[in-house]
C-alpha cells in the first residue's frame, strides 16, 4: 500500500510533508467489460504486471485509470460489485510498483446515442423543450439519418435505437464527438439540469465508489468527469464563450453539478481528493468561482485540465506554459490544487510511423510551472475480434472509437515513447521547490529547491532513468552540505542535506549525462 496523498496550499505532499510530482499514463477503455485486462499481458488491451514494470522502468508513478459509469451501475440502482473488484485488482497492482491510480469517470459525446461513451444508457435523457423520438429518447443526430441506420439494444427494457457502427464513421457531424449538434447539446443540459434525477444518480454512484476505495492510499483520486461538453448552446449560445463571461458553462453548468457529487462524496469519505474538468476550450483559465464542497473542502480538490492542439495552441511554438500558468492562476483563487491528467506525450516532436502525432513541449511546460501530468494513453485499450461488426460500436474488447492511442508493436513501448515518458523529474522534494528544468536534447536536468523543516529528516527524491543515461549518470549537488546518490538498478537519485542546513538555504541539483 502506498502511503497517501493531500494538498498542502494547492500542493501535492506525502504524509512527511515532502512536495510531491507525478508523471504518468491513461488506460481507458470505452466499452464492455469496461476495465483493462490484468490478468496476463497484451500488446492492446492489459495493464497487468509487465505494464506496471515498464510504468516502473520510465519512473511513472500514477496512472488514471478509467471507471466507467455503464461498469459501475448498468442497471439504475444496481451496482456491478464485481466490476469494482476488477477496478480494485488493477489499483493494487500499481500500488506494488510505486504507482498511484487516478479513478476517471470517462466520456466523450456522452452516450452511445451519439457514438461516444460515457453515461449508461438508461440514464440519458432530453429537456421538456426538445421533440424525442416514441421511447422517450433524444434522437441521435439533429436530422433522421435514413433507414437501417439504427439497431436495438437487446438488453435495454426500452428498446431505444442507437446509431449503428457504420453510421457513426460515415455520418461524422463535426468537431467533439458530435457534442455541437442540437441532440447531443440537449442530452448534456438535461444531466446537468438533472431531469429524472441523473445528476443524482451520478452522484450517488460517486458516493458508492468513494466509499468503496475509502482507506485504500493508493488511489490518489476520483475525477468527476472527463472533458465535460457546455450543455445546450442553442438555447444559450454563452455556456461556449469561456472566461471571463460570468455566463460561462463552467460556472453555470459545472459547478452546480460538482457541488451535488461533492455533497454525496463528503457524506461518506471527507478526505479523498476530487478532482473536476471545466470545458476543454477554457484556455484563459477554467471559469469556476468555487471549488467543488467550497472553502471547506477547496484543499481536498485539485483543477483537472487537458492539453491538446486545438483547442489549445501549439505547444511546439513554445504556447503550453500560458495554458499551464491560467489554470495555476485560477486554482490558486480556489484554494485547489491542479493536474494535467491528459495531453499528449511530451516530448516527441514527429508523427511516428502509424501517422500518430506527438506534439513537443508540454513537458517542457510543466516542468516550468512544477505541474504534473499524464499522456494519453498507454496502448488502445479496444479490439476488434475477426470480422468485426457492422451494427454494435462495441469491440470484442472495449470500443475503438472516440480517440485512442496505438498499440505496443513488441512486448513494450519503442524506445522512442520510453525515452520521452521517462524524462527525468523530481518525483517527491524533501524541501520547497523553486525549478525545476529538464534539456530534452542534452539531457541536462537541474533542481533548484529551498531548506525547510521537512529538509533533514527526509530525503529528496529525483528519477533518472538508466535508458536516457546508458553510460552513467553525472551527479553534483551544490548547498546545504548536501549530497547526492543514484541507484543505476531503480534510476533513484536520493539527496540529502548536511546537518548544518539553515532554514532557506538553496540546494541545486544538476544531473547530466557520463
Amino acid at each position: 500500500m502506498l502511503a497517501s496523498v493531500a494538498l498542502d496550499s494547492g500542493v501535492f505532499v506525502d504524509p512527511v510533508g515532502r512536495e510531491l510530482l507525478f508523471h504518468g499514463t491513461n488506460a481507458i477503455v470505452k466499452g464492455p467489460p469496461w476495465y483493462p485486462e490484468w490478468k496476463s499481458f497484451s500488446r492492446d488491451i492489459s495493464m497487468a504486471e509487465e505494464d506496471f514494470v515498464l510504468m516502473e522502468e520510465l519512473g511513472m508513478n500514477v496512472l488514471r485509470l478509467g471507471v466507467m459509469w455503464p461498469g459501475v451501475e448498468p442497471l439504475e440502482g444496481h451496482y456491478n460489485e464485481t466490476y469494482l473488484d476488477q477496478i480494485e485488482e488493477i489499483v493494487n497492482l500499481g500500488s506494488q510498483h510505486g504507482i498511484y491510480t487516478l479513478l476517471d469517470m470517462h466520456q466523450d459525446g456522452l452516450s452511445e446515442f451519439f457514438c461516444g461513451e460515457g453515461l449508461p444508457t438508461w440514464a440519458v435523457r432530453h429537456t421538456d423543450y426538445f421533440t424525442a423520438d416514441k421511447h422517450g429518447y433524444p434522437f441521435p443526430f439533429d436530422s433522421p439519418m435514413g433507414e437501417g441506420d439504427f439497431y436495438v439494444e437487446e438488453d435495454l427494457p426500452t428498446k431505444p435505437t442507437i446509431p449503428t457502427r457504420a453510421s457513426c464513421s460515415t455520418k461524422n457531424q463535426g468537431p467533439g464527438w458530435h457534442e455541437p449538434t442540437m441532440a447531443s447539446a440537449n442530452a448534456y443540459e438535461a444531466f446537468y439540469q438533472n431531469v429524472d434525477g441523473m445528476l443524482d444518480a451520478w452522484a450517488n454512484m460517486w458516493a458508492h465508489v468513494v466509499e468503496r476505495f475509502e482507506g485504500n492510499d493508493s488511489v490518489l483520486g476520483v475525477e468527476l468527469i472527463n472533458e465535460p461538453f457546455a450543455g445546450d448552446l442553442y438555447r444559450n449560445p454563452l455556456l461556449m464563450v469561456p472566461r471571463p463571461n460570468p455566463g460561462n458553462a463552467d460556472r453555470i453548468n459545472l459547478q452546480p453539478a460538482y457541488e451535488i457529487a461533492s455533497e454525496k462524496i463528503r457524506e461518506v469519505d471527507k478526505e479523498r481528493l476530487v478532482f473536476f474538468d471545466g470545458v476543454t476550450w477554457g484556455d484563459l483559465g477554467s471559469g469556476f468561482s468555487e471549488a467543488p464542497g467550497g472553502q471547506e473542502y477547496a484543499n481536498k480538490t485539485v483543477l483537472g485540465f487537458h492539453y491538446y492542439a486545438p483547442p489549445q495552441l501549439d505547444p511546439s511554438k513554445g504556447h503550453s506554459a500560458l495554458q499551464f500558468k491560467a489554470q495555476q492562476r485560477i486554482s490558486k483563487k480556489l484554494g485547489a490544487g491542479t493536474f494535467l491528467t491528459e495531453t499528449s506525450q511530451p516530448d516527441l516532436t514527429k508523427e511516428d510511423s502509424d501517422g500518430f502525432s506527438l506534439l513537443g513541449g508540454i513537458g517542457d511546460a510543466a516542468d516550468a510551472t512544477l505541474s504534473s501530468w499524464a499522456g494519453y494513453e498507454w496502448k488502445s485499450f479496444c479490439r476488434e475480434g475477426a470480422g468485426g461488426s457492422t451494427e454494435s460500436q462495441m469491440g470484442e474488447w472495449g470500443a475503438c472509437k472516440t480517440g485512442y492511442s496505438r498499440n505496443f508493436n513488441a512486448d513494450r513501448p519503442e524506445d522512442d515513447f520510453m525515452i520521452a515518458n521517462g524524462r527525468t523529474f523530481a518525483r517527491a522534494v524533501a524541501g520547497k521547490k523553486e525549478s525545476m528544468y529538464y534539456d530534452v536534447d542534452t539531457k541536462n536536468f537541474t533542481l533548484i529547491y529551498r531548506v525547510n523543516e521537512v529538509s533533514k529528516m527526509h530525503e529528496t527524491e529525483i528519477f533518472a532513468s538508466p535508458l536516457i543515461y546508458p553510460e552513467g549518470l553525472s551527479v553534483h549537488v551544490e548547498g546545504a552540505g548536501a549530497e547526492g546518490v543514484w541507484e543505476e538498478e531503480t534510476g533513484k537519485v536520493s539527496v540529502r542535506v548536511g546537518g548544518d542546513a539553515r532554514e532557506g538555504e538553496k540546494v541545486t541539483v544538476t544531473l547530466g549525462r557520463k
